[in-house]
């Protein structure tokens, strides 16, 4: 990565760590300060972080993505999080105690906090979906394709071999490219070109 790129990284993970002191605060019950904070952070550094994107970001990187990108690739790697959190919360299900006062029916805390989050991923991933992609398949695909898409949608996949995950980078599924990452002329994939 380039120094740019370290910086927003860098920037993402300051961000990410914040909000995730505030989410641990929230499952106790926040008080009146780190309510404040909370909006404080959210209007002061996270919206003016993401309308930088919007504004500076965003269209570089819609040029680079025209050219060399894969742009469903980000709604595959939405399924890869959701596939982690659909495993995750089977396991929280057998764990621990029900909390004290938690509704009969809700067997965990654990399991309550990741189906929360996997609503929120799924509800995002939808959206996207819907409001972003349907809407240029309904004005580009024709409707004999879009019917053989759905069709194929639903059919039963084959089963997959099991193997070894592949490393990073390495034509791993949901790469995009079964042969792996594209190469661009000048990039090695570490550091700068």
């Amino acid at each position: 990565m380039t120094r740019y790129t370290d910086q927003i990284l860098r920037h993402h993970a300051e961000l990410r760590r914040k909000l995730r002191g505030y989410l641990r605060k929230a499952r106790r019950g926040l008080a009146r300060e780190d309510a404040k904070a909370l909006v404080s952070f959210l209007r002061n550094e996270l919206l003016p972080h993401a309308g930088g994107e919007e504004r500076a970001f965003y269209p570089v990187l819609d040029e680079v993505i025209r050219s060399h990108g894969q742009p469903t690739r980000i709604m595959a790697r939405d399924h890869e999080r959701i596939l982690e959190y659909v495993s995750r919360p089977s396991r929280a299900a057998g764990r621990g105690p029900r909390a004290p006062g938690a509704a009969s029916g809700s067997p965990r805390p654990e399991f309550d906090r990741l189906a929360l989050e996997l609503g929120a991923i799924l509800e995002l991933h939808f959206d996207k979906e819907n409001q972003e992609f349907l809407p240029l398949v309904d004005r580009y695909v024709d409707p004999m394709t879009q019917g053989e898409v759905l069709a194929r949608m639903h059919e039963e996949p084959a089963p997959k071999p099991r193997a070894r995950p592949a490393l990073p980078g390495r034509g791993q599924v949901g790469s995009g490219n079964p042969r792996g990452p594209r190469r661009y002329p000048g990039y090695s994939g570490r550091g700068s070109p």
